[in-house]
């Protein structure tokens, strides 16, 4: 029954890359709702939205009231550049309730859940992309230092190698993951 359902839900990811990051969730989490998310950003997100209360409000508790109501969230999440797919599950049967596949500029973005009684679960992949995942986007890095250029690859396939660029200009090729090249001596601009 529900475990099973969990471990098809979980085994859809590689969680052995992802890491617990709410930072992902900017908005969008209705009243009396919490959220958990794992993430590995720019790949893959699983989001766990769920209504209840603590038993023991005052202290640690280990045990959950349900809050059963009639909710939806617009839930507001951020996504760096790519093209996505958006799945909507309904943890009690695993039933995909509503998916979506979006390119995105990167930022901020609504995905609206279809409407649920208790929780819900959102699955995210990017969907054949390459995703810079070092140096952080926007960092400042001195003229003639040697960086270290990072990047996890999606593909329906098989992933043969990475390339990577300054403008034209190639740097490298890295055939396996984690797939990363040293910049040398990077020039100002």
């Amino acid at each position: 029954g529900y475990l099973k359902i969990l471990r098809e839900f979980i085994y859809s990811f590689n969680f052995t890359k992802m890491k617990p990051d709410l930072s992902v969730i900017t908005g969008g989490v209705p009243s009396g709702g919490r959220a958990r998310a794992l993430v590995e950003p720019g790949l893959q997100y699983a989001v766990y939205l769920h209504h209840s209360s603590p038993n023991n409000p005052g202290g640690f508790s280990d045990k959950y009231a349900v809050n059963p109501g009639s909710y939806q969230a617009n839930l507001q999440v951020n996504l760096p550049a790519g093209t996505y797919r958006a799945e909507w599950v309904d943890p009690a049967t695993g039933t995909m309730v509503k998916a979506e596949e979006f390119s995105h500029g990167g930022g901020n973005r609504v995905l609206a859940s279809p409407g649920y009684s208790i929780d819900i679960a959102l699955r995210i992949k990017v969907i054949n992309g390459v995703v810079i995942t070092s140096p952080a986007n926007g960092a400042t890095i001195p003229a003639g230092t040697d960086i270290v250029i990072s990047a996890s690859a999606s593909l329906t396939g098989t992933v043969a190698k990475v390339e990577f660029f300054e403008g034209a200009n190639p740097l490298g090729t890295d055939v396996a993951a984690p797939y990363s090249v040293t910049w040398n001596n990077v020039p100002v601009g």
